[in-house]
């Protein structure tokens, strides 16, 4: 997550905007620090993959921390009252229905969960 975006969104928040962060959940402690501070409305998360598919779906290996920090940020949005959502781009090819189901499971609680329709275009990988 950007180094400066807690700076960059209290002031767009102090301007009498309201404020909402898309992210994939890596960083917890930056969003618990924002919405604490009343700085964000709305949070956005993206489920690229199910847990056991993640690391070819970004096409990197992450780090156990990035699931402790994805699941630590799960459970505050559960128990807290900022408006959230989670979301999934569905790609034919490389979801299943099996991958969805478990997706869902992993957020289980969650108010809102959208899958979006991957529309291909000029990509930088051309299996999409």
């Amino acid at each position: 997550m950007q180094t400066d975006l807690y700076d960059v969104a209290k002031r767009i928040k102090s301007m009498g905007f309201k404020v909402k962060l898309d992210t994939n959940g890596r960083d917890y402690k930056i969003v618990k620090r924002m919405i604490q501070d009343g700085i964000l409305d709305y949070v956005a998360i993206d489920l690229k993959h199910a847990i056991y598919s993640y690391d070819d779906a970004v096409g990197l290996p992450q780090k156990p921390e990035f699931f402790l920090s994805y699941q630590k940020l799960l459970q505050m949005l559960l128990e807290g009252n900022i408006e959230y959502e989670y979301r999934t781009t569905v790609i034919k090819g490389m979801h299943t229905a099996d991958d969805i189901e478990s997706m869902a499971h992993f957020i289980r609680g969650a108010k809102h969960y959208y899958l979006q329709n991957y529309i291909g275009g000029n990509t930088l990988d051309p299996n999409f």
